[in-house]
């Protein structure tokens, strides 16, 4: 067994649908009107881009971190293969890039923002300069009609030699990366707000706010839209706060007060997972139930997943032993004095991984609209094989990783679409295993009357 901080980054391409395409409304991107342009309209199909767009990227990149001498980033591997451990206080490195409509009024017509977070499970050698496959999906986003910000954050990840035990330098870096999206996100609130300082070419609707990302990026959207408190986070972090200060340090352009939690409304989960304390269960959903106005989620994961797995998972933290003890304390880049040090149960684990089944589970009995895709032969990420042998498609019969992210993205947009329009609760279904979902636009029939309800995956192709 593995745990859901043991993300690997699965090695793809993805292509997106050329700007040129004539919507099925009959606009195109240079003639469609403001009041088309946000997910209000019902009429708009989401399925296809509609809109050209510009990108903030390279040189363009904006810095959302500031200095402070607290401020400490890891890396244990350096990306030449030489092993190495040291810390920087670069906050430069605190960047995102942005990928927006151009041609578009924005002082009469607001976009919604869409965060999103590369995978890659927080390795010292990932960012947003190296993931191409995940520029053509904040492409594809945008062209749909939102800013899109593609948000680094800090990584520095060793796994225990066990894999199956969580390391400490993996709670640290999972910690540090939400501490980066806490940060990211009330710095692009406040950069809006005072946007007369700026010559940002977008504005954006800052009371409709969405978050996403695939693999490790899924555990910070996640973490961002369902941890609300300190608490929350010390309940699956313990200890972390001594050592790394607050979840919401003060490295970034936005500031401390900044309260964001009820501008956010939506989240898509591409095969990620949240941590839950082991008083959560039986019901995972009291461990929530202090959150204010949980957003709704859209999540896609395979059956087969070992690496962040599809339910409720056992998680046990590296033990102090003699084979394990480096991975068991940490006392490098820490804002306080340390180590940092984990001490495992015996006969228990330490606390829980809860997969996209037990997050549509949670949010169904709260009543907030959740759409969940199983695919059963898939495992963690979609399939790298050849069309032939492709099966990791949720239903659809596509045959390749570009043509089924495209998917995702058509259904993530429809989904937000839903939800802004108060329609999604009163879709015939909103769980789809193996099964693919074709409805659109604001009506609630679904095009999908043999999709079952069901995750036993019992037909399987």
């Amino acid at each position: 067994m593995q745990t859901l901080f043991k993300i690997i980054l699965a090695a793809f391409i993805m292509a997106v649908a050329g700007t040129s395409f004539i919507a099925r409304n009959g606009h195109t991107a240079a003639t469609l009107s403001p009041v088309d342009s946000t997910l209000n309209n019902c009429n708009l199909d989401m399925r296809q881009p509609i809109f050209a767009i510009d990108s903030l990227t390279g040189a363009k990149a904006i810095i959302y971190g500031k200095y402070n001498p607290a401020y400490k980033d890891v890396e244990y591997f350096g990306c030449n293969g030489v092993q190495n451990t040291f810390c920087t206080a670069d906050s430069s490195f605190l960047k995102y890039y942005v990928y927006y409509p151009k041609n578009h009024n924005y002082t009469t017509a607001p976009l919604p923002a869409l965060l999103l977070f590369h995978g890659g499970g927080f390795s010292d050698c990932t960012g947003i300069d190296g993931a191409a496959y995940f520029s053509n999906l904040c492409a594809a986003f945008a062209q749909r009609g939102f800013v899109v910000f593609n948000i680094n954050y800090r990584t520095g990840n060793l796994p225990d030699i066990d894999h199956r035990l969580l390391s400490a330098q993996q709670v640290l870096a999972t910690y540090r990366a939400v501490q980066d999206g806490r940060g990211a996100l009330r710095s692009i609130l406040k950069r809006q707000r005072n946007r007369q300082s700026f010559n940002d070419p977008y504005i954006v609707d800052t009371n409709k706010i969405f978050l996403g990302g695939e693999s490790a990026g899924s555990v910070i959207a996640l973490s961002l839209a369902y941890y609300q408190s300190q608490a929350q986070i010390d309940a699956v972090a313990p200890g972390v706060k001594a050592v790394l200060g607050s979840i919401n340090a003060d490295y970034y352009y936005g500031d401390t007060t900044i309260n964001y939690f009820k501008r956010i409304k939506g989240v898509v989960n591409m095969w990620g997972n949240v941590a839950l304390p082991l008083t959560a269960l039986p019901d995972p959903s009291s461990f929530f139930a202090v959150n204010v106005n949980p957003p709704a989620a859209i999540s896609f994961h395979g059956r087969l997943d070992s690496v962040a797995p599809y339910g409720i998972t056992d998680v046990y933290f590296s033990p102090n032993k003699a084979n394990h003890v480096f991975f068991n304390s940490e006392s490098h880049c820490l804002v306080n004095s340390g180590p940092y040090k984990l001490y495992p149960k015996i006969t228990a684990p330490d606390m829980y991984g809860s997969g996209s089944e037990n997050i549509y589970s949670f949010l169904k009995k709260r009543n907030i609209p959740a759409e969940l895709y199983l695919d059963c032969q898939m495992q963690h990420g979609l399939d790298e094989e050849k069309p032939a042998d492709f099966k990791s498609d949720f239903g659809t019969g596509l045959t390749t990783e570009t043509d089924v992210y495209n998917y995702i993205v058509q259904r993530s947009v429809i989904f937000f679409q839903a939800v802004v329009n108060n329609i999604a609760n009163n879709l015939q279904a909103t769980k789809f295993t193996e099964c693919e979902n074709k409805r659109f636009g604001c009506s609630t029939q679904n095009n999908n009357n043999g999709c079952r309800l069901s995750d036993s995956c019992i037909t399987e192709r």
